[in-house]
């Protein structure tokens, strides 16, 4: 079944005032930032690199980070890839660094999420069960606590899922543009959170279960996966030590017992159906 674009914007809107009301429901806009241990991290690199632009771009950018250390002693940039911290800036210096400002760009992404199922799940089924099926990802736990919290989880989510779709449209219609659409949002998506390495699997998986072969012959999707490599592994080389100190327990970061650990964590959020 295919979806009609003129239900794309009302499923958006609907998906954006449900996320509001979930955070009306559970106090997300008069909360602090304590709600989880990353989230003052989030939030003070946020405003830290906000800042940074708003003054002008005043230097080092790294001495100017040690100085807002210096004051509030509980930034993320560093552990965490800067993209997020790069988007959320101008936001906040266009409408300030409030509670309210920043839950309202977190809503955003956060119904961005939900909706990106509508259209996939509208190939399938009826419009409405597939804005049902959107409006369903809002109420598992983890998307739901996520949505009252300043973290960068959901907008990992937005460039992982979108990346996914744009490789699956590059194996439907062969298109180059789409491989480096993925290349793209892979980046995005890596250099906001290591999570996002995952989209390694999401090549070799699609052409082994769609049985597109030709499209390994493409020179395209090698050099747009030399691309994701070339730009992502730097900062994380380069950052390896600020990221392993940071892991549950220390673990190392691609030992079994982070896999064990993160997998413990899915199956608790999602079950056993979709972990």
């Amino acid at each position: 079944m295919r979806y009609g674009t003129s239900f794309l914007i009302p499923a958006l809107l609907t998906c954006l005032a449900a996320v509001f009301c979930l955070q009306w429901r559970q106090n997300a806009f008069a909360a602090d930032f304590a709600g989880y241990p990353d989230e003052p991290a989030h939030y003070l690199s946020a405003v830290m690199v906000s800042n940074y632009f708003s003054d002008g771009v005043p230097g080092n950018p790294k001495r100017y980070a040690e100085r807002f250390y210096e004051r509030y002693p509980r930034l993320g940039i560093g552990h965490w890839p800067p993209v997020s911290y790069l988007l959320s800036a101008p936001w906040i210096i266009l409408f300030g660094p409030s509670r309210l400002s920043v839950m309202i760009w977190n809503s955003i992404f956060t119904a961005l999420f939900a909706f990106l199922l509508f259209p996939v799940l509208s190939r399938f089924v009826s419009q409405p069960a597939a804005l049902l099926g959107s409006l369903s990802l809002l109420i598992t736990p983890l998307v739901c606590v996520e949505s009252t919290k300043f973290m960068i989880d959901i907008l990992t989510g937005v460039f992982m899922v979108s990346a996914t779709w744009a490789f699956a449209l590059f194996l439907q219609t062969g298109r180059i543009a789409w491989v480096y659409a993925f290349s793209a949002l892979a980046i995005l998506a890596i250099l906001t959170k290591g999570n996002a390495f995952a989209l390694a699997f999401v090549p070799p998986l699609s052409i082994l279960l769609s049985q597109r072969w030709k499209a390994l012959r493409t020179y395209h999707l090698w050099i747009a996966g030399a691309l994701v490599a070339v730009i992502c592994i730097p900062w994380y080389v380069a950052t390896y030590k600020m990221i392993a100190t940071g892991l549950p327990e220390r673990r190392s970061l691609f030992d079994i017992s982070t896999v064990v650990f993160f997998g413990k964590a899915l199956w608790r959020q999602l079950g056993p159906p979709l972990s």
